[in-house]
């Protein structure tokens, strides 16, 4: 359950280009469950770090 929450606002920031640090520490985090989750949380962080990600979250 500790793992869900921020899954859940990091799912709802991503919608609203909101918050991506938060959506890169909740990627980290699900790395800890393998095998799955480990893919999932690793192509995340691969796609947040994005030069073109990263300007779409830029406030101005």
């Amino acid at each position: 359950m500790a793992s869900a929450i921020p899954n859940v606002v990091s799912g709802f920031s991503l919608a609203a280009r909101k918050r991506r640090t938060l959506s890169v520490v909740a990627a980290a985090m699900n790395c800890i469950h393998v095998p799955f989750e480990t893919l999932l949380g690793v192509f995340t962080m691969i796609v947040l770090m994005r030069d073109s990600v990263v300007k779409s979250y830029d406030p101005r």
